[in-house]
């Protein structure tokens, strides 16, 4: 009898594992359709693996099961990069909501001949803005330079103007900041529409920063040096 027990342990053991990691599979509801027959699992970082027999084009990936990523129809998801290794194809895709590049939300498809193995992202939440109800570009360099706390800037100062025309050999080229609009998740997870501004001080002290403000308060998000 004791020797029954044991086996009968590693098979109750076993069977409690397998629960445990298909449980990842349905840990996203929004999952709970037709790409989720063909999913094996989905790790604790949102990466989701494919069972070995989905084959797709991964140009056609996001445009068929755009719901069960939480995309909309304002969202693209845009094939930025393609790379080879021995065995494997990797295909990058970035976001973009209504035209608006979506940072650290892209996927990486990840191919072994023609069947995907891996998509190395995570599920999103659903992205809504009014992207006409923002401030303008003007008042959002107001606020980035107030924050850069300087009081001169380098396309204040006729040298270092002079220095980048001819460092990039551009007559046209300046050290005043052109804003890209964004949009890139707060530190609280949530995602914002923002400007970032290349900022170049240098008074008080040199000061070289890419600042996040939000485009709809014109609140600083984040700084990045």
């Amino acid at each position: 009898m004791k020797k029954l027990v044991l086996p009968l342990i590693s098979v109750l053991l076993f069977f409690l594992l397998i629960a445990g990691e298909t449980s990842n599979d349905v840990r996203n509801p929004q999952l709970d359709t037709g790409l989720q027959k063909m999913i094996q699992k989905i790790s604790e970082n949102g990466w989701i693996y494919f069972k070995e027999s989905f084959k797709i084009d991964p140009n056609e990936f996001f445009k068929n099961f755009k719901s069960e990523l939480n995309l909309s129809k304002d969202d693209d998801m845009i094939l930025a990069d393609t790379r080879h290794d021995s065995i494997y194809t990797f295909y990058e895709f970035k976001r973009f909501y209504k035209n608006i590049p979506v940072l650290e939300a892209g996927f990486t498809l990840k191919y072994k001949n023609e069947f995907l193995q891996i998509a190395i992202g995570k599920v999103n939440d659903i992205i809504e803005f009014d992207i006409n109800s923002i401030i303008s570009p003007q008042f959002a360099l107001n606020r980035a330079m107030d924050v850069s706390k300087a009081t001169k800037f380098a396309w204040q100062d006729s040298i270092s103007e002079s220095y980048i025309k001819m460092e990039s050999k551009n007559s046209s080229a300046t050290w005043f900041p052109k804003e890209r609009l964004v949009i890139k998740k707060s530190l609280y997870g949530k995602f914002k529409l923002a400007y970032i501004f290349c900022i170049n001080a240098l008074e008080p002290k040199n000061l070289y920063q890419d600042e996040y403000i939000d485009a709809q308060t014109g609140e600083l998000l984040t700084i990045i040096p």
